[in-house]
């Protein structure tokens, strides 16, 4: 029995404290402002589009209409960003992934999951670069640290995609902990818009609270969560 563990400590404080801070947490999330586009320099400014595949997106065993949602809004966001830096980053794994001790396989590389979603080809132009990953984290995956050496005059760094609570969260927090190892300031943007993850009850993955606990993580944590981008 987990006589002073997590179960009793929800039991006794459901009705109280934990409920009053989910609340605050919610409010906090809410508040968050939108950005103007137009404030951003863009020649210093990388979109990062996280896992905006098929495999999550249209079908396969971890897709999710909540993922496709986001299409439309990622859509519009990279048509007024023609002249920004853009990296898609994909999850494309070998058939072996150690990642499938923890999730199910998925997103196979040169399969139809781990390509981009038709809608979001187009904005693919001579500033984009597509990173593959092998794991939850891109920052992780070799190409990403060398992305980020090649383009170190970049201040501002935009994560939209998915999912909120795994891979936007460990890049979002990867990506300030590396900087901040190297005592650098960057602008670490999330629109929480523009930013979502799965319902699965088989897993007690509520998307609601899982969006609420990612975003307001990495708000401590000094990412700068906002409303949405204005155009």
């Amino acid at each position: 029995m987990l006589e002073n563990g997590f179960i009793n400590g929800i039991s006794r404080f459901i009705d109280e404290s934990t409920t009053k801070s989910l609340f605050l947490m919610a409010e906090e999330i809410e508040r968050a402002e939108n950005l103007d586009f137009n404030s951003l320099d863009k020649d210093q400014t990388v979109v990062i589009i996280v896992d905006m595949i098929n495999g999550f997106a249209k079908e396969g065993i971890l897709s999710s209409g909540r993922v496709e949602a986001l299409i439309p809004g990622i859509k519009t966001l990279l048509a007024h960003a023609e002249a920004m830096n853009k990296v898609f980053v994909c999850d494309a794994h070998p058939l072996n992934a150690a990642e499938f001790q923890s999730y199910p396989p998925h997103a196979i590389d040169g399969s139809y999951e781990s390509a981009i979603v038709d809608e979001l080809l187009p904005y693919i132009d001579q500033r984009s670069r597509i990173i593959k990953k092998n794991s939850t984290n891109a920052m992780m995956a070799t190409e990403m640290r060398s992305y980020l050496l090649d383009h170190s005059k970049i201040s501002n760094f935009i994560l939209v995609g998915d999912c909120t609570d795994i891979c936007i969260l460990q890049c979002a927090l990867g990506l300030q902990s590396y900087f901040n190892e190297m005592n650098e300031v960057k602008r670490i943007i999330v629109p929480h818009t523009l930013v979502d993850t799965y319902d699965l009850d088989v897993t007690n993955h509520n998307a609601t609270l899982m969006n609420l606990f990612a975003l307001y993580n990495m708000k401590i944590n000094g990412i700068e969560i906002i409303k949405n981008i204005i155009f």
